[in-house]
């Protein structure tokens, strides 16, 4: 019985891993996302993530977004790239590191 409960306890906090995050929308409806990588570009730093789904444990990688990352009172807070060019630079940039890791 008491094995039990334990295991029960321990899925619970495996339900978001550390490396989830809950992304608020626009509906204030909170949404996890697994954070895939971050990485300093030009005067910034970004986040890559993916919609996370608890059912697979896996992240849905087919659905990448970036995110531009702020530093407010300490904490960072990620925000939409408004910017069209900035937008295609960051995701050049991405696209090349990401190729450059998968050949070892």
């Amino acid at each position: 019985m008491d094995n039990k409960q334990t295991d029960d306890a321990m899925q619970n906090e495996d339900l978001f891993p550390e490396n989830v995050i809950v992304l608020v929308d626009e509906n204030e409806e909170g949404r996890p996302f697994e954070l895939i990588g971050d990485f300093d570009f030009e005067e910034g730093s970004y986040a890559v993530v993916a919609p996370y789904e608890p059912e697979t444990e896996e992240a849905d990688e087919t659905t990448v977004m970036v995110f531009k990352i702020v530093d407010e009172d300490g904490e960072d807070v990620l925000y939409e790239i408004e910017d069209d060019d900035e937008w295609n630079r960051v995701v050049d940039f991405w696209n090349e590191s990401a190729e450059s890791h998968d050949h070892h």
